[in-house]
C-alpha cells in the first residue's frame, strides 16, 4: 500500500498531490483496520495449536484385498507412532512407526502352520492441517521394512521372511484438549516378500 501511494505521489504534479493523500489515507486506515480485525478472527490454527512432539498408539483391523489361500480368523495390527513437526512448516511431520501385524489361523487342514507374525519399522512423511481448535484432516505415507516369523511352519525351528513395506492413508483427528488427539486413520499396506515366499505378497 505505502509502495502503491509512494507511486502515485511522485507521478502526479504537484496539484493533485493533496487530493491523493486526502483519499488515499482514509482508504489505508480502512484497510489497515479490516487486515487487524481479520487476522484477529481467522487465526492460524496450525501455528497457534504447533507442537515439537507426538508420540501414539494405533490398533487397526486389517483385509486383505486378495485370497492369501489361507483361511485367516483375524488380522489386526498394533503400532507406536512418533511425529515431528518441522518447526518452519507445523502442516507436515516426518513421521515413525514400528509394530507388528498378527495373522491368525485356525487349528485345522495344517493352516496353523501358515500363522505367523510381521514386525516392522516405517519412515514416513504426514500433513496435516487443522481447520479448528479441535479438528484436523491429512494424509501419510511410509516406507520401510519388516520380519515375517513364522513359528510352525518348520517343526525343527522358527522360520522367517524379510519383508519391505510401503503404506498410506488418510487421518482424521478430533483434538478435545491440547494434550490429547483421537484419530481416524483408514490406510493400506503393500507388504512384498524378498524371499522366495511369495504368498503373502498382498496389500491389506
Amino acid at each position: 500500500m505505502f509502495k502503491h501511494m509512494v507511486w502515485l505521489f511522485t507521478a502526479n504534479n504537484k496539484g493533485g498531490i493533496n487530493i491523493m493523500v486526502k483519499k488515499a489515507l482514509p482508504l489505508f486506515l480502512i484497510f489497515t483496520t479490516v487486515v487487524c480485525f481479520s487476522q484477529d478472527n481467522n487465526p492460524g490454527y496450525n501455528d497457534l495449536y504447533k507442537y515439537n512432539l507426538s508420540i501414539g498408539a494405533e490398533y487397526q483391523n486389517l483385509t486383505p484385498f486378495t485370497d492369501y489361500n489361507t483361511d485367516f480368523t483375524m488380522y489386526y495390527d498394533i503400532s507406536a507412532v512418533t511425529r515431528i513437526p518441522l518447526p518452519f512448516l507445523p502442516v507436515l511431520y516426518p513421521l515413525v512407526q514400528a509394530g507388528l501385524i498378527q495373522f491368525i489361523t485356525p487349528e485345522r487342514d495344517n493352516m496353523e502352520r501358515w500363522q505367523h507374525t510381521q514386525w516392522y519399522g516405517l519412515l514416513g512423511i504426514g500433513y496435516s492441517n487443522r481447520f479448528s481448535k479441535s479438528f484436523e484432516l491429512g494424509a501419510e505415507i511410509a516406507g520401510g521394512i519388516g520380519k515375517a516369523v513364522f513359528p510352525r511352519l518348520d517343526p525343527e525351528q522358527v522360520r522367517g521372511s524379510t519383508n519391505l513395506i510401503a503404506s498410506s492413508g488418510i487421518r482424521i483427528a478430533l483434538d478435545p484438549s491440547y494434550n490429547m488427539s483421537i484419530a481416524i486413520h483408514p490406510s493400506v499396506k503393500y507388504l512384498y516378500s524378498l524371499s522366495p515366499l511369495k504368498r503373502f505378497n498382498v496389500f491389506i
